[in-house]
């Protein structure tokens, strides 16, 4: 390559691109984290700010929330990932889907402990499913209705702690654990302040799953 020849920025192999955008992501948000305000009333927008900014008074930050609503035994869930929403709220995660990749993996180095949260409560503002739907899962956007045209932005986190009471079973339990974290989980903690109804006595967990924590 000559130093007076310029290529394109497509046609760049992609780990320099990666690069260059890995510099222009932090640039991004340092910029967006120094225009917030010191906090936010509204817990989930707080979770998401010190996600960017840090945990308050040395405490660790707080984990972010992905919620599962199913009041429809499986065939009409509601998805509400707050780690999509701190993606989405970062306006350089809409140029291209190399770029949402990018900003994805940032925001997982940000965020490496999640909270997962799953309901069976009614929910007014979901629309039973009629005879022959399939099963489907319908993302609750908080941010932009437009960014569900966007490529989802999955939370792989290396801490994931899971609150009990409403899983059918461990079958259950563990396919939901598989299904949206992927395999990153380095450790799983069970929060069983609410009821628990589940036994986790001799179960099999996948090799990408590892033993829970109980607290």
């Amino acid at each position: 390559m000559s130093r007076k020849s310029f290529h394109r920025f497509p046609e760049l192999a992609s780990e320099l691109r990666h690069r260059i955008w890995e510099y222009a992501i932090a640039i991004h948000v340092q910029d967006i984290a120094n225009g917030l305000p010191p906090w936010f009333e509204n817990s989930r927008a707080e979770r998401r700010r010190q996600a960017l900014v840090g945990g308050i008074s040395g405490k660790p930050k707080p984990a972010l929330r992905v919620y599962i609503l199913d009041p429809y035994h499986g065939l009409k869930l509601r998805l509400e990932d707050e780690f999509e929403t701190l993606v989405d709220c970062l306006p350089i995660s809409a140029v291209s889907y190399e770029t949402r990749v990018c900003v994805t993996e940032f925001c997982r180095l940000l965020v490496p402990h999640i909270r997962f949260e799953y309901e069976t409560t009614p929910l007014w503002s979901l629309e039973p499913p009629t005879k022959d739907d399939e099963p489907v899962l319908l993302r609750n956007l908080e941010w932009s209705r437009k960014a569900e045209t966007l490529e989802r932005a999955i939370p792989q986190p290396t801490t994931l702690t899971v609150e009990m009471g409403n899983f059918e079973s461990v079958d259950h339990f563990v396919g939901m654990v598989s299904r949206l974290f992927g395999n990153r989980i380095q450790r799983l903690v069970l929060d069983e302040t609410v009821c628990n109804t589940v036994s986790f006595e001799n179960v099999y967990w996948p090799a990408s799953i590892p033993a829970p924590e109980k607290m």
